[in-house]
């Protein structure tokens, strides 16, 4: 006897449904204007048949094939495979991916405040956000977890995904047992979690008697709030003028974070920030308040090829309306919207739904890669317009990203992997170690003596004798980040940093021009 409702009538509509309207999405950038009824005729058939193809398949699948497939896993199989071949960006997200997206936006998340790291199949805490939970109920880097929520870690089978979603398994509260180096019993703790902020910006700091720096990571609702504070501290406390932004590996985020910033950076109103055009070309114009709350000097902005998205349009509106230079190398090059439509099981679809254009004119998205002998191509090959654009007395790049007005030399490299993970592990595991040395006057004589007998002189390892001096230079980093902030240790890495320092001498001839 039939099915009155065959499984995968359920779930087939939104498939095809799904299949429908991003086939007319990307039809929309693939097809020629359309000229007659007869060639609407003939397009709306073939989406037709599309469709009942794939009826047909996945009928076949339900009622003919021998074995049982999951429902559920297939579907989720269908979709997520048809949204990576769509293009770069078009993404199914599960339940699970949108905590983490969320909490990027908005900039808050519910936690303990703390992190972790396997070391030897054991889970060590590691990081601590200040003023935190964890941190005030008594937890300590270096600690050995042995319980999470009253589960058990095995020593030999543990892993950081399962050890995060035990953390994450009471939303309430988090109960843990830790070994603590050096303490023959264990010590339990109950960690109430609390509203924590994940902040958008990194390191602040004063760069001459002039100017003064900011590090963008990402663009978020708490952004805004974040640079103004950073702002009115240099700029009205300390009287600075000239402001350096630096966005490189900044992959974006809102865009109303970007515009929220452009309009505290321009003082003209009404001045056309970017736009954006969707498929049926209508238009959302972002315009200046001019009604900034500080005037600047000169403004740098840093950008490198990680630079995407809403930090590609904070840095190309101002280049566009001549407002700052912008210094680095090329950036990424994305200028799409992307917007996230529910689902009915709580997973989400995020998809590109328009494309953004600054004041020139010029859109900074770069084509879609292609091969003409690839079987990966995207379904959605699009080709970006890359003729420059005149506006005013400047020529700008189209389709390819942010050119810099002009290009630094000798980008800095981030540390080897490797030598990263020595010093951060030994950091860690001798963290009770290098407390009690940091509490006697010849601390530094104490822990470079440390490291250097436990470390280095005792090692038979090749690599670590021959990078004994960058695994020094990595494990003081890290002995700043754990004792001090984070914040700390990008100011320390950014003093050899070879872009800041060309940077400070570009200022430095701009002051002495205006002189």
């Amino acid at each position: 006897m039939e099915e009155k409702n065959p499984k995968h009538l359920v779930w087939l509509p939104f498939v095809i449904g799904l299949s429908a309207s991003i086939g007319m999405y990307a039809g929309y950038k693939l097809q020629l204007p359309k000229s007659s009824k007869r060639v609407q005729i003939e397009s709306q058939t073939n989406s037709s048949k599309g469709n009942q193809k794939l009826y047909d398949v996945l009928a076949y699948l339900e009622s003919k094939y021998i074995d049982t497939l999951n429902e559920s896993e297939y579907s989720d199989f269908l979709i997520q495979n048809l949204c990576y071949a769509i293009d770069p960006y078009t993404e199914y997200l599960k339940k699970s991916d949108l905590v983490n997206l969320r909490d990027d936006i908005d900039g808050i998340y519910t936690g303990a405040g703390l992190g972790f790291k396997i070391i030897n199949s054991q889970a060590y805490i590691s990081s601590l956000i200040p003023d935190g939970p964890a941190i005030n109920s008594g937890i300590e880097t270096g600690d050995v977890v042995k319980e999470i929520n009253k589960q058990v870690l095995l020593s030999t089978n543990t892993h950081l995904d399962s050890v995060i979603q035990l953390v994450r398994s009471n939303p309430e509260k988090l109960l843990l047992k830790v070994q603590r180096k050096n303490q023959p019993e264990e010590i339990n703790f109950e960690i109430t979690k609390k509203d924590l902020s994940n902040k958008s910006i990194g390191a602040t700091m004063q760069l001459d008697e002039t100017s003064f720096y900011i590090k963008i990571n990402r663009f978020s609702e708490r952004t805004y709030r974040e640079f103004m504070m950073a702002v009115e501290e240099f700029v009205q406390k300390k009287k600075l003028k000239n402001m350096v932004i630096d966005l490189r590996n900044n992959s974006g985020g809102l865009l109303d974070a970007s515009a929220d910033l452009l309009n505290q950076l321009i003082q003209e109103p009404k001045m056309t920030m970017f736009s954006t055009q969707d498929r049926d070309r209508k238009e959302k114009k972002y315009e200046t308040t001019g009604k900034p709350f500080f005037r600047y000097g000169k403004i740098f902005v840093i950008v490198n090829k990680n630079s995407a998205s809403a930090s590609e349009v904070l840095a190309g509106s101002l280049q566009d309306l001549s407002k700052a230079t912008i210094v680095g190398e090329q950036s990424f090059g994305k200028g799409t919207v992307l917007e996230l439509f529910p689902l009915s099981d709580g997973s989400s679809l995020e998809l590109a739904t328009s494309r953004i254009f600054l004041p020139s004119g010029r859109c900074i998205q770069k084509s879609y890669d292609f091969n003409s002998d690839s079987t990966l191509n995207w379904l959605s090959p699009f080709q970006s317009d890359t003729m420059n654009v005149k506006y005013g007395n400047q020529s700008l790049a189209s389709g390819k990203g942010i050119i810099p007005d002009i290009e630094l030399q000798n980008a800095i490299q981030a540390p080897d992997v490797k030598i990263t993970s020595i010093a951060d592990e030994f950091v860690i595991q001798n963290f009770q170690e290098f407390k009690s040395f940091r509490e006697k006057k010849n601390s530094e004589t104490l822990i470079e003596t440390f490291i250097l007998k436990y470390l280095i002189n005792s090692s038979n390892d090749k690599f670590i004798i021959k990078n004994k001096d960058l695994i020094l230079e990595e494990v003081r980093h890290k002995l700043t980040h754990y004792f001090i902030s984070s914040e700390q240790e990008e100011i320390d890495r950014l003093q050899k940093d070879p872009w800041i320092i060309q940077v400070k001498e570009l200022i430095r001839a701009a002051n002495t021009k205006m002189k």
